[in-house]
């Protein structure tokens, strides 16, 4: 999102903040169809809902709310935490879901147009195959076209925390379906690596982050990446691990991240690089993620004049 539209869109969800006080938790948005590079649309998490704001709504360059999402079975315990945006799909994230038991979580669908013009109506609510208390699946979400990638930080099915990937494709399993193709974990995967607590996908690469606690000292965060059909066909395989080269303890390198085509940014918002919590971000490129060698380049903010 450029810094002009990011600042429209805080001035924008400043007159909701009376009803919705933690709006803008997590925000996604989506290029112009016919304008690439071009915002047309924006989605807004908040602690119970995610609300959709497009371009030109009641005006010329105006942002306004074209609507408001929320689960139709009624779960609200951090449903619009996380929230993605591919076309005319939206998938939310409610890691506090219990449909396979207290905070197991689940993530939500939604399409355009679905029950009237311009309407966002519930098409899915997707949860794990193998879904269980604690796992917070969803915590992270990501969709791009017909492929969903979910985050399960606290899964415990191979040792404590240590986390997982999940990745749902539309129309698999029958017409209009989210059915599961595959489960994802770390190579490498140890406990309490919370693997799965950020997550994107763009065409045929994921990245998976994992953001271990500062306070059990067991390590900086790493991110993963994935390849559909690398291996053998219909599979999603690690391609590469990525860690900062000057990282520390403590940075959080892993806690967000992002990809589109080929190029991958990794946040680490405690970082040090420029003062306590200053934060910094890691691109990655895609030659960094193909070849054995590594070394992605860290951004940081400007320093105050």
């Amino acid at each position: 999102m450029s810094p002009s539209i990011a600042k429209k869109c805080r001035a924008l969800t400043y007159d909701l903040t009376i009803n919705a006080p933690t709006i803008g938790r997590c925000i996604s948005t989506q290029d112009h169809k016919w304008v690439p590079g071009t915002v047309s649309t924006a989605i807004v998490g908040a602690d119970d809902s995610a609300y959709v704001f497009r371009r030109n709504e009641g005006g010329p360059d105006a942002w306004g709310e074209a609507a408001k999402i929320t689960a139709a079975d009624g779960s609200t315990w951090s449903f619009g935490e996380s929230v993605s945006i591919s076309g005319d799909t939206v998938i939310v994230g409610a890691r506090g879901d219990d449909e396979n038991g207290t905070a197991s979580g689940a993530a939500y669908v939604f399409q355009r147009d679905q029950g009237g013009a311009n309407a966002w109506d519930q098409v899915a609510k997707i949860t794990a195959d193998d879904g269980d208390a604690s796992d917070s699946f969803g915590v992270s979400v990501s969709i791009s076209g017909d492929t969903v990638v979910v985050g399960a930080y606290r899964d415990s099915d191979n040792g404590l925390y240590l986390g997982s990937g999940y990745i749902f494709q539309r129309d698999y399993g029958g017409p209009d379906s989210w059915g599961q193709v595959a489960k994802i974990t770390a190579s490498d995967g140890a406990e309490e690596d919370q693997f799965g607590w950020s997550v994107s996908i763009s065409d045929e690469t994921v990245v998976i982050c994992s953001n271990p606690p500062f306070d059990l000292d067991l390590g900086w965060g790493s991110a993963y990446v994935f390849r559909r059909d690398h291996g053998w066909a219909n599979t999603w395989g690690q391609v590469a691990k990525i860690t900062a080269s000057d990282g520390e303890r403590g940075d959080e390198f892993g806690a967000s991240a992002s990809i589109s085509d080929d190029t991958a940014v990794v946040g680490a918002p405690a970082s040090d690089i420029l003062g306590r919590d200053s934060g910094a971000v890691t691109v990655i490129s895609p030659y960094e993620y193909r070849s054995s060698a590594s070394a992605p380049r860290r951004v940081s903010p400007r320093p105050d004049p």
